[in-house]
Order: C-alpha cells, then sequence, then structure tokens
C-alpha cells in the first residue's frame, strides 16, 4: 500500500511519542503532536507528504495528520481534523465509527469476508435498515408545532419514564407517520426538540409551542403533516398548525411572553364562611397540610397519598385535596355562592399587587431569594367579571408574565385565596413579596390552570434580517375557531371536574378551617386584622 504509515516512538513508558511516520515510504518527521481529542490525535510534520485521508477518501498534499486511535494506517487529513474539532467526542465517535470498525477488523472483515449469521444479517433487520436510510435521505424541515391538550389524565407535558404524558403522545405520532426515526424518542436532542412552555400534572393548554427538527418529504405540506398526525393522536391532543421556522429555532429561548388563565369557582374567594362552611374555625381538627387527624372517617380516603397526587408538591405545603372529608351538603351550598362587587375589587388589588419585577422565592421549591430566578416580569394579572356556567359561578384569572417557575402561578393564586379567607390587608402578600422573608405557601388546585397564549415578538424581528425563504412570524388570530372551540372542552372539562371531585371545594374548605393556624406558623401572624 502506497499509503500505509509507521511510526518510529520513543521508548519513554506510558506514552506516545511519536518522532516519525512513515508515510507512502516517505519518513515525514513530526513537529509537534496535539493532546488527543476522542479517537483523533493531529501531527504536524516538518515536510508536505501525499496519503489518502479515510474520512474525505481524497488524495491529499498536507503537512498535518490525524490518526484515530493511534493507528498510523489510517490517517485523516487537516481539513477534516478541523471539522470535527468543532464537535464534541461522542459526534466525533460517531462520525468515525466506520473508521474505527475498519481499523479493529480482522484481515478477513477487511477482504469482505462473510459475516457470522445474527440478527443484523435478518430480512426484517435488512427492511428496517433500508426504511431508516430512506428516512435518512427526505429533507430536513424544522418545524414549530401549535398544539393543546386536555391535561386531566396526563403527567404534565415533558416525556417521564413510566407515566403518560403529552409529549409521548405526540412523538409516538411523529414516528407513526414516519416523520422521525423509531430511535427519535430517546434521542431527543438529535432532533432540536424543545418545548415553549413546560406544563405540570393535570394543567391544560389552549396553546403551546413545540419545536423539532423533522424528517418530511418535499411534497409533503405542513397542512398535510397536521392532518396526518391528528388521525393518530387521542381527541384530547391537537395540533391546529404546523410552521416552517428558521433551522435555529428554539421555542423556548425564542418565546418572550406566556399567558396563563385560572378558571375557578367564585366561592374559592368566600371572604364569609358562616352559612357556607359547617363547623366553626375553632373546633377545627383538620391539620394544616389538609390531612384528616388520627380517628377521622375519611370519604374515600386512605391516609397515604392519593393516586393522581401531584407528583411535584412537597410534603409540607401540600393541602391533600382528596384526604379532606367534606360535610355533606358542603359543595351544593358553596355553588350557591356569588360574588359581591367588593369582593371582586379586592382580588383585582391584590392580584396587581404581582405586577412588575419582584422576588418570587416563596412561591416556587428549592430557590433562594438571592438567586437571579427568583426574579420574575409579570406583565399584568387579572380577573374577569363572574359569570355562570352549569350552575356555578366562575371567573378567570389571566395572568402574562416573560416566564414562571414550578408552582409560582398556583401559589400565586393560594395567596390570594389566603388573604381573602384570613382577611388580612395587602401588606401579608407584599411581605411573602420580600426578598428578606421566607415562607411555606400552599399552591391551589392546578385543575383549572390553562397555559393560553405564547408570544414570540423576538422571533419576528429576527425575521427582518432572516435570509431563508418562505418563513412567516409565529402569530395567530385570537378567533381561531379550531382554538376556540378546544378552549371551550377545556373549560367544560374543568367545570365537571368540579362537580365530580370537587377539588377546589375541598381545597377551599381546608383552608377556610385552617388559615389562621396557617399564618400563625407560617407568616407570624396572630389573631384576624382588616
Amino acid at each position: 500500500d502506497p499509503n500505509a504509515a509507521s511510526a518510529s516512538t520513543s521508548s519513554h513508558t506510558g506514552s506516545w511519542d511519536v518522532k516519525s511516520l512513515c508515510i507512502g515510504g516517505v519518513d515525514a518527521p513530526v513537529k509537534k503532536m496535539s493532546w488527543p481529542k476522542g479517537a483523533l490525535q493531529l501531527f504536524k510534520l516538518e515536510t508536505t507528504v501525499d496519503f489518502l485521508c479515510k474520512l474525505c477518501k481524497a488524495e491529499i498534499s498536507d503537512y498535518r495528520a490525524a490518526t484515530v486511535d493511534r493507528q498510523c494506517d489510517c490517517l485523516i487529513c487537516g481539513r477534516c481534523y478541523d471539522r470535527l474539532q468543532k464537535k464534541n467526542c461522542k459526534a466525533i465517535e460517531a462520525e468515525l465509527g466506520s473508521i474505527e470498525d475498519r481499523v479493529h477488523a480482522s484481515p478477513e472483515q477487511r477482504r469482505g469476508a462473510k459475516r457470522p449469521h445474527g440478527g443484523d444479517s435478518s430480512p426484517d433487520a435488512k427492511h428496517h435498515q433500508t426504511e431508516a436510510a430512506a428516512l435518512e435521505r427526505r429533507p430536513k424541515r424544522m418545524c414549530a408545532l401549535v398544539c393543546g391538550y386536555i391535561g386531566t389524565r396526563y403527567w404534565g407535558l415533558q416525556v417521564n419514564p413510566d407515566v403518560l404524558t403529552v409529549e409521548a403522545v405526540v412523538l409516538d405520532a411523529l414516528v407513526g407517520v414516519g416523520f422521525l426515526p423509531p430511535t427519535g424518542r430517546n434521542e431527543l436532542h438529535r432532533h432540536s426538540w424543545q418545548r415553549a412552555s413546560r406544563t405540570d400534572k393535570g394543567v391544560h393548554a389552549a396553546r403551546n409551542v413545540l419545536s423539532v427538527r423533522l424528517r418530511v418529504p418535499k411534497e409533503v405540506t405542513n397542512a398535510q403533516m397536521v392532518s396526518q398526525l391528528n388521525t393518530l393522536l387521542p381527541e384530547d391532543v391537537r395540533i391546529f398548525e404546523i410552521i416552517t421556522v428558521t433551522k435555529h429555532f428554539n421555542a423556548k429561548q425564542e418565546a418572550t411572553h406566556r399567558t396563563y388563565q385560572y378558571v375557578v369557582p367564585t366561592f374559592a374567594f368566600l371572604d364569609d364562611y358562616l352559612g357556607y362552611i359547617p363547623h366553626p374555625l375553632a373546633d377545627s381538627d383538620t391539620p394544616m397540610d389538609g390531612r384528616a387527624a388520627p380517628g377521622t372517617e375519611v370519604q374515600g380516603g386512605s391516609g397515604e397519598a392519593p393516586p393522581d397526587a401531584d407528583p411535584c408538591a412537597d410534603e409540607q405545603d401540600r393541602f391533600r385535596l382528596d384526604d379532606v372529608p367534606l360535610p355533606e351538603g358542603c359543595f351544593e351550598r358553596l355553588k350557591g355562592y356569588r360574588m359581591s362587587p367588593q369582593t371582586l375589587e379586592r382580588v383585582r388589588g391584590l392580584l396587581r399587587l404581582y405586577e412588575g419585577t419582584r422576588s418570587y422565592h416563596n412561591f416556587t421549591k428549592r430557590v433562594k431569594s438571592s438567586e437571579a430566578q427568583a426574579q420574575r416580569y409579570i406583565t399584568a394579572f387579572t380577573c374577569s367579571e363572574p359569570y355562570i356556567q352549569e350552575g356555578l359561578e366562575l371567573v378567570r384569572l389571566e395572568v402574562k408574565g416573560q416566564s414562571f417557575l414550578l408552582n409560582q402561578i398556583r401559589k400565586m393564586i393560594g395567596m390570594v385565596m389566603i388573604c381573602i379567607a384570613a382577611q388580612y390587608s395587602d401588606q401579608m402578600l407584599l411581605q411573602a413579596l420580600d426578598p428578606t422573608f421566607i415562607c411555606s405557601i400552599p399552591p391551589a388546585p392546578g385543575v383549572g390552570l390553562i397555559l393560553m397564549d405564547i408570544a414570540f415578538t423576538k422571533y419576528k424581528s429576527k425575521l427582518v434580517h432572516c435570509h431563508e425563504a418562505e418563513r412567516k412570524p409565529l402569530e395567530w388570530p385570537e378567533d381561531d375557531p379550531s382554538v376556540l372551540t378546544f378552549t371551550t372542552s377545556i373549560c367544560t372539562e374543568v367545570v365537571n371536574l368540579e362537580h365530580s371531585k370537587q377539588k377546589v371545594c375541598r381545597w377551599i374548605y381546608a383552608l377556610q378551617r385552617n388559615v389562621h393556624k396557617f399564618l400563625k406558623r407560617n407568616m407570624g401572624y396572630e389573631g384576624c386584622q382588616g
């Protein structure tokens, strides 16, 4: 082989100090060696030599040569080495895989000897390899999937092992229609998978955005992709639109604002428990975390965490909703509650205190006030006029902000409920936002939380200077019929869940019976003010 190479090494133990490379019969002295990166090690030669690059398969005249796994008969040119230097070690190993197989193969395998019998030579394996090769030949398309889902039966949006999530269902559909390879479920980073906003267990979304790089035939339009995916998706997960975006688009980083709504019965802001909640506060026997006291008969509870308990909730600040015994007729009495104009204005005034940049270390978990991530900017927090649906009076709390911490919105709403239930002044809420004050706030039930919209204004400004053709901003009309219909289904689901499981009713019942114990233990308040 005229391109064969050999190395003359020093006798230093434990090193591979190459003094020269014999390439094509020419002894080329080594001027400098680089530190190995992965399987590669670069040599700078004193003179320019001719050799065959095993990666680009070209005859090269170069003064730089890199070895693969220290095998001097397998060289790579300097240009290929520079390209691989931009990648990490794992990516280098993957690209050099075929070369490494040749380096470590036996002489019979190098001459093309028959492979031993195994799964790789079976017809099924060849069929799968053919399908994978055909999929790899498809053009790549960076897409933004505008989706909605009813989160009642899902353990959040993000993929988690052993539980049903929204992303797992969407990935199954993408693999089913052939836009992702079967291995794509476990290699999401290779397909630039990202979500604009991550939602927790039981939280719904009227419009969320997923970004992913798909393998789609040129003749298939985005509208056809939507139709194919919705055919495989369940009724509680819908794809509304697929938009082709720039090749480096990241849904999480490009999102500038998120808008959430919290649909909740007005009795959650009950300021006068007499006539609605039985048993005076002084006779309360329910601990502050909502669990029934020892010896108390519990309706539908076992003293352990219920099967649908929030997996992200902490033991110390969680109301165990299904373990709170509801007196007979409590829900029917609360259904008859109607919010007064004074209470509505009180709720709106408390919500406005969140607007601006504040420290939310008390409204999430394991975040200190000194950390930068504790600071969050809230653009607006409003409360709608009350309306009645299926005999239940509801309001919509809408919050718009740049981004939110884990459980932040639910704890913000829970703090408002506490202030109204205890009839305390606004100062208590402001104290919870004080960076020097630490307390534990129970999160409100997640059954009514809905991700309504996501804004991508920064991405729209980038498109002005974008040279990629046929790229449009991520904008959509507010009166999209498909989204409005799906949003109505979400609100109906929220009302039906309250009628069947009374989660908010159980939560407010535990709160009203224990609010002053909570204030004394966590906030340092004595008695009732206001």
